[in-house]
Order: structure tokens, then sequence, then C-alpha cells
């Protein structure tokens, strides 16, 4: 399964490891992994949204108990001294919402490191953290997040373009499934050529016209023709 949306050519890529994993209390989830300031975080890649944030582990610890981030499966981001800052609100479609304030550091992922990159800290979420479990976010959506600059546009003047492209590969026998999210470019070694390129149908999000659908060799449904929104951050089709 693969994602490109392109707009330049290939060069210089940041290259990150995905997981499809079941996270306890939350559901399945696409992450990718990275070093934030050389702290292991497994984020959520979401194309429905913008935003970049991640959790602070100084609030899950007073929201929750003592120690419970170090639970998490996708690690937490720990920033004892830091001082909560202007908050913005972030509500999404399955109803929770969020309180995140800014702040900046160092994200490495494979052979990349960059200075200065401004996220967002949680430091609220509805639902509570014991009801829903909460997940760092990559979000590499097209309609803004206020108050901040999506990774994708961090990146400009770092990578070769504002190119991301997606894919997963199942092994036999594995539980997970594994693939890469490879920002500022693509990789023909992972695909037959040629491409077949899908217009978007919209400026604020990934709409395209859905013709025909099939699952491996299961049951064709055809003459759908109808919009459908490719959101990596939703659980369902």
């Amino acid at each position: 399964v693969g994602i490109w949306v392109f707009s330049g050519a290939y060069g210089q890529v940041l290259r990150m490891s995905t997981g499809y994993n079941f996270i306890p209390r939350y559901g399945y989830v696409l992450t990718g992994g990275l070093l934030l300031d050389n702290q292991v975080i497994w984020a959520q890649i979401d194309t429905g949204s913008s935003a970049l944030f991640f959790t602070w582990k100084e609030w899950y610890d007073s929201a929750t108990y003592p120690g419970a981030s170090s639970e998490l499966l996708t690690g937490a981001y720990a920033c004892p001294h830091c001082t909560v800052g202007p908050i913005t609100d972030l509500e999404f479609e399955h109803g929770t919402t969020i309180h995140i304030f800014p702040h900046s550091g160092n994200l490495r992922s494979g052979s990349m490191s960059i200075d200065g990159i401004t996220f967002g800290l949680v430091n609220f979420q509805d639902p509570p953290p014991d009801v829903l479990t909460p997940v760092h976010s990559i979000g590499l959506g097209m309609a803004a997040t206020p108050g901040y600059h999506s990774l994708m546009d961090q990146l400009r003047g770092k990578v070769a373009s504002t190119t991301f492209a997606l894919y997963l590969l199942r092994f036999p026998n594995l539980i997970r499934t594994n693939g890469e999210l490879l920002l500022g470019g693509g990789d023909p070694t992972l695909y037959k050529a040629p491409l077949t390129y899908v217009p978007l149908r919209s400026q604020q999000e990934y709409l395209v016209t859905l013709g025909t659908l099939q699952v491996g060799t299961g049951h064709k449904s055809i003459g759908i023709n109808q919009l459908a929104l490719i959101d990596t951050g939703t659980q369902g089709l």
C-alpha cells in the first residue's frame, strides 16, 4: 500500500520508519518513529490535520499517576522545566479536544538532524488521558493550524521539496505492518513505474474520486463515483 503526494523532484529526504499498531484505550494507529531531543517518540501520521504535537510527560504523569508515561507505547516528551505558554485549542472530528503550547527542539530521523523545529506540547485532553490514551501527531494535512507551521513547512529549504510519500509492507508471519514515511521526496525503488496520478478535488484536504473498490482478490465494487477522503489519522473505511 502506498500514498505519494508529489510537488517536486527527488533529493534529500527525511526517512522515518513506520508501524501500524494497536494502542490500548485508543485503537489502531499508523505511527512514525523519530528522536525528539534524543527522546524516542512514535507519532501518529495524520493526513487529516497539519498539527505537529507531542504528549508532555509531566502533564500526563500529573493527570494519571507518577511514572505512568513510562508505560506509553508511543513514548512521551519529557521537559520538566517547560513553562506553559500561549494555549491553542485543537478539536478533532472524533470528539477529542486538546490544548497545546509551543516549544522548539531537535528532530532526528535516519541520517537527518534538524534544529529549531517548533511543535506543540499537550497539557490538556478531553476525554481525559485515563479514558482515552493520548497520541502524538505528525500532521501532513493541508489546512493550517493557528499559530503553528506544519512539519513540511518547517522542512522547506532542508529537504528537496514538499513532496511526501508513505508506504506500508505486510510480511508473512509478522503481526506488525512496517513501512516508511519519506518527507521531501519519493523513492523510485519502492514502486513499479509508471505511477498512476490521481487528481485532488480540494485545496484544503486530500479528496479524490473513488470509482472502484477492491481489497486484494475480494469483491469488486464498481460505479461508486463518490468523493473519498484520504485520512491516515482515522481507523475506518
